[in-house]
């Protein structure tokens, strides 16, 4: 391999532990022959201070939790230095260091190679697996198409490893693609247990009725994204209990319902009616009253007469408030939200039937709206398992708003004698899921979802609603579920149209890293205003990041250029030009305006050649910028063509962290961009 990285993975010691491999058996290995090594060390024989030809590591302690610290002798000129972690054990006392120059610690790349690169020879330690490493750097070729495929868990290893079971595939593909683990252990338990075990299955009221009594309440636990109440009134229309008939009660519990509940559970009790009690966690003083309540009515009380309750489910069990008695007489249900995209469709899909589909008289425009509303809310809850990069802030979409999209879709067809795109874009967009967002940009995110998904194309022509999945043709209920299962390609962000860049949600940031990497931004910041004090002169190029507050620096460019033209400071705006360099390449600052460096885009990258945004390498999920050239001109100058409004953050949290929009040159459609949560962070 070209170049190894290592950085401190705490599981390692487990699985090693697990294989009896001891820690000292890595230390000896020297993973490269350049000055960029990488090397392990072995606590066991870190008693005192231990040298290394390249680097330092000094406070090493024996016993409980040490932290070790590497100082590379070629420091930059930032004075940079980065630590590994070592986690000491009071029997073994022993860890790895791994050390690394800071130039690739920038380069987001080197938390998962490096957690590659342990694991794998972790894995080659153990006698089912010796002579993996020796075969992945003779045959590199063939090992990085594996690893690199869109779904390695459904491709043959390399060379003679195709031999190997289930389970051994499995430990090598978690030690090199983690991220296809959850999909890896999906198909095993399939292929080993059956499709049943997999299958998502449908919640069935009509079962959990039939075992309930008047003295037996069935007990929802909700679950974010589940709407419990509408599969209750679904189950009670079958059944002719309904709010309209006056044989089903609604209570949402909260102050000063208590009285209305009591009322409403000694009607149904003497009627035979049902009730629902909402969100009884939200009046925990009255519980213990429900409690003898429910238990006297469970005596002598009419035999059609049933009791339903929902609430959240406590964070910790000391938050636990429900009482014992009253959980453990009910029939106890939660419904989990689907996970993934072939789930998440067939869950859209179940909130309606055969007869929604025949109700509309233009069944064609109304089938093949409906199915893309579907696609749409699968894409806005799949959105939310991947951070802020999904959704800048996290939103509680439910199939309520999907529901009611499609009463207001029928509507508007029946009304109207065309098809009204841009008014059931903005009601669906504006109003029934965009009454939850909060955020702008994430405003602009559904919007652009919504201008793909529908328009024209839908009905006059073939659309992809995803690489490899086009519109389906008019079909029946049953063959809209058949499609779905036939048609829709494999797991992956791009199925969302996120770029297809292998998403994990396991982040490989160790305490003392980040303890350590603080206390250098602050040293960093501190040498920064050294230097801007020493003559008062604009630097060069601008550490943008070091600013505590970054929107007045991007102000003063605009103030001092406007005092400097005798321009309308609320007339202008800031311009930005990505150039080719790199801060070493400039020795003085701008005539106007300022050079900027410490931005990263995430979700692609800058193509330095082009000048232009392009699509993210594989598995690169943040990229550095190159300088940033800042000026102010007048907004009727600004180039708005072939460019794409790209948010700036002071970090991947996004939300409240915003700080500016720059415009980027881009040869692709904006809606490519937004959809794939584009955006330039000061902190990576």
């Amino acid at each position: 391999m070209a170049r190894i990285l290592l950085l401190f993975l705490p599981g390692l010691v487990a699985v090693c532990a697990g294989h009896g491999v001891f820690m000292d058996r890595l230390a000896s290995k020297k993973l490269c022959a350049d000055d960029e090594c990488v090397y392990t060390i072995s606590l066991a024989r870190a008693q005192e201070d231990y040298n290394a030809p390249d680097c330092r590591f000094i406070n090493v302690k024996k016993g409980q939790q040490i932290y070790v610290y590497s100082k590379l002798v070629k420091e930059n000129e930032a004075g940079e230095f980065w630590a590994g972690s070592v986690y000491g054990d009071h029997q073994t006392e022993m860890g790895i260091v791994g050390y690394f120059p800071s130039s690739l610690v920038k380069e987001q790349r080197v938390y998962q190679e490096a957690t590659k690169e342990v694991l794998t020879t972790a894995v080659a330690l153990m006698e089912e697996f010796q002579g993996l490493d020796r075969d992945i750097e003779g045959s590199a070729k063939q090992w990085r198409k594996w690893v690199e495929s869109e779904c390695p868990e459904k491709e043959k290893l390399p060379q003679e490893w195709k031999k190997k079971n289930l389970i051994q595939k499995l430990i090598i593909l978690r030690a090199v693609r983690p991220d296809r683990m959850t999909y890896a252990l999906r198909n095993f338990v399939e292929e080993k247990l059956g499709a049943k075990y997999v299958e998502r299955t449908r919640l069935d009221l009509g079962k959990a009725l039939e075992e309930s009594s008047p003295a037996t309440p069935v007990f929802f636990i909700l679950s974010p994204g589940v709407d419990a109440l509408k599969d209750l009134e679904m189950l009670g229309k079958r059944l002719g209990f309904t709010i309209d008939s006056g044989k089903f009660y609604n209570v949402s519990l909260g102050q000063g319902q208590e009285k209305v509940a009591e009322t409403a559970l000694e009607k149904a009790s003497r009627r035979g009616h049902w009730v629902i009690l909402q969100n009884v966690h939200l009046v925990a003083k009255w519980l213990g009253t429900l409690e003898k309540l429910l238990e006297g009515f469970s005596q002598g009380s009419h035999e059609d007469f049933r009791v339903f309750m929902s609430a959240e489910s406590a964070p910790t069990p000391d938050e636990h408030i429900i009482p014992q008695g009253l959980l453990e007489n009910s029939i106890k249900i939660t419904n989990e939200p689907p996970t993934g995209m072939l789930a998440n469709l067939h869950a859209a899909l179940y909130n309606f039937n055969q007869d929604t589909l025949e109700i509309c008289t233009k069944e064609q425009e109304f089938k093949s709206i409906l199915f893309s509303l579907c696609y749409f809310h699968a894409c806005v809850a799949g959105r939310l398992r991947f951070g802020s990069q999904g959704w800048s802030r996290s939103y509680p979409f439910n199939p309520g708003d999907l529901t009611i999209c499609a009463n207001v879709l029928y509507n508007y067809l029946e009304a109207n004698p065309n098809v009204p795109w841009e008014d059931l874009r903005y009601l669906f967009g504006e109003i029934m899921y965009g009454g939850h967002i909060t955020d702008v940009w994430d405003r602009r995110l559904c919007q652009v979802y919504l201008e793909e998904f529908m328009n024209p194309s839908l009905i006059e022509d073939e659309l992809m609603l995803a690489p490899g999945f086009a519109a389906p043709p008019y079909l029946d209920y049953s063959g809209y579920h058949q499609y779905i299962e036939e048609m829709l390609p494999p797991e992956s962000p791009a199925l969302l149209v996120l770029e297809d860049i292998h998403f994990t949600k396991k982040h490989f940031y160790f305490f003392s890293y980040l303890r350590l990497t603080r206390f250098n931004d602050l040293l960093l910041r501190c040498r920064e205003l050294d230097t801007w004090t020493q003559d008062l002169v604009l630097p060069a190029v601008v550490w943008l990041s070091g600013f505590f507050n970054p929107q007045s620096f991007l102000t003063a460019i605009m103030q001092s250029m406007a005092r400097k033209n005798e321009w309308p400071l609320d007339r202008m705006c800031l311009t930005v030009d990505v150039t080719k360099k790199v801060k070493e390449d400039y020795s003085h600052p701008p005539r106007e305006g300022a050079y900027l460096h410490g931005l990263s885009m995430e979700g692609a990258r800058w193509d330095i050649q082009s000048g232009t945004i392009v699509q993210a390498r594989l598995k690169e999920l943040t990229s550095t910028m190159p300088v940033i050239f800042a000026k102010a001109i007048p907004m009727d100058r600004q180039e708005t063509r072939q460019t794409y409004e790209c948010p700036v953050y002071k970090n991947k949290m996004r939300g409240s962290t915003y700080i500016w929009t720059f415009r980027l040159k881009s040869k692709e459609k904006t809606a490519k961009w937004v959809l794939a949560g584009v955006a330039l962070l000061l902190e990576a």
